[in-house]
């Protein structure tokens, strides 16, 4: 069975996402997905297609939006042998393409109104969206 790799016109690789710091103003509002069953998404770095779990959404206060990431990525160190690490990119719909989009966040996003939170996306050229809060559990 072949590999579906999408195609690029001249696209750059996603772009990694500084951690937070106070220097930097407001936090992002943080909502963490499910490690049992993540949002799925193949990611462009290092010239190549990578599949990535969500392990949770920035939405920061400018409106960028980050996806924390675990990827597995090649180790030159280690005859270039791919490992699992941990990224923080900034969404684009060019270079991420969501395949699943997994469980509900998990708990109460930090930093954030919970009110203001946006409708889940239906668009695989959409970042996983958080799910509205319920009436009572969360």
């Amino acid at each position: 069975m072949r590999q579906f790799r999408p195609r690029l016109a001249h696209v750059s690789e996603a772009i990694e996402v500084q951690p937070w710091c106070p220097d930097m103003g407001p936090p992002p509002r943080v909502r963490i997905y499910s490690p049992s069953h993540p949002p799925r998404l193949l990611v462009y770095t290092l010239s190549d297609w990578r599949l990535a779990s969500v392990m949770a959404r920035h939405d920061w206060p400018d409106r960028t939006i980050g996806l924390q990431l675990t990827i597995r990525l090649p180790v030159p160190e280690l005859s270039s042998r791919d490992e699992t690490f941990c990224r923080t990119y900034r969404w684009d719909a060019r270079v991420m393409l969501v395949l699943s989009t997994g469980d509900p966040p998990v708990g109460i996003p930090r930093g954030g109104d919970l009110s203001r939170t946006p409708p889940r996306a239906t668009s695989t050229r959409q970042p996983p969206a958080p799910h509205h809060a319920g009436g009572g559990a969360g």
